[in-house]
């Protein structure tokens, strides 16, 4: 386990203002749990990896009294987001989408090392991030559950957001 490196949590901190104000419009800031969450977008610094988690909702995964073959149903739609000739088909710029099952939620998850980037270079890989989490929140996650469910083919060349 590393220990929390207070110049990662001060560089993390600085961005996470940085892109508050120059990309969403907004006061961001990390609170004392080193964590900033909304209903859509999360940013969390690790203090035991010293890396700022961003996640970003995707879709909802049912309730939690849904019967077991919805249940399994979501769980097939994860295994297929991780499988390379499905979800690895579509860009995912670094980042993965996953089922987070206790929050029954499809989330868009990507590591920032906080003491390798500039502000202006976190700026340029946040607005891309935030573009990757669009597609997927608006078009691909259906597009790879529809897949899963035999209710459409797996794309043959690479989905991304120069090549919908």
């Amino acid at each position: 386990m590393t220990k929390l490196n207070p110049q990662a949590l001060e560089a993390a901190s600085e961005l996470v203002a940085y892109v508050g104000d120059a990309v969403l419009g907004m006061n961001l800031e990390l609170d004392q749990n080193h964590q900033y969450k909304n209903n859509v977008l999360a940013l969390r610094f690790n203090p035991e990896t010293n890396r700022l988690e961003a996640s970003h909702y995707i879709a909802a995964a049912g309730l939690s009294d849904d019967p077991p073959e919805l249940k399994r149903r979501f769980r097939m739609v994860d295994t297929a987001l991780q499988d390379p000739r499905i979800g690895g088909m579509y860009e995912m710029g670094g980042g993965k989408v996953h089922l987070i099952e206790e929050q029954r939620e499809f989330v868009y998850t990507k590591e920032f090392d906080p003491l390798a980037l500039s502000k202006v270079a976190f700026r340029k890989q946040f607005v891309y991030y935030l573009e990757v989490a669009q597609a997927w929140s608006e078009s691909w996650y259906l597009q790879v559950a529809r897949i899963t469910h035999g209710k459409r083919e797996a794309p043959t060349s690479p989905v991304t957001l120069k090549n919908p």
